[in-house]
């Protein structure tokens, strides 16, 4: 798929957009948004697999998964 750094790009627009409008709710709010995109965004990664080598989409899915991780972790340490 030519055009999938495209809808990398935009899945970067919408973590800014989630840091820059979502502000007002709290982090822990943000935090959970970012969270559900990364998720939609690893699924959509694993059904169509939208790179030609095996290796490039294993990548792409493994640093999605780090993002979910990390983000995770900041969850965790947010809460009281």
């Amino acid at each position: 798929m030519y055009f999938w750094e495209v809808i990398i790009m935009y899945r970067k627009i919408m973590v800014i957009f989630i840091a820059v409008f979502i502000a007002s709710f709290g982090a822990i709010t943000q935090a959970l948004f970012v969270f559900l995109l990364v998720i939609v965004f690893l699924i959509i990664n694993m059904k169509l697999k939208p790179f030609t080598q095996v290796a490039l989409n294993d990548l792409e899915s493994m640093s999605l998964v780090a993002s979910m991780i990390t983000v995770y972790c900041g969850i965790f340490f947010m809460q009281d």
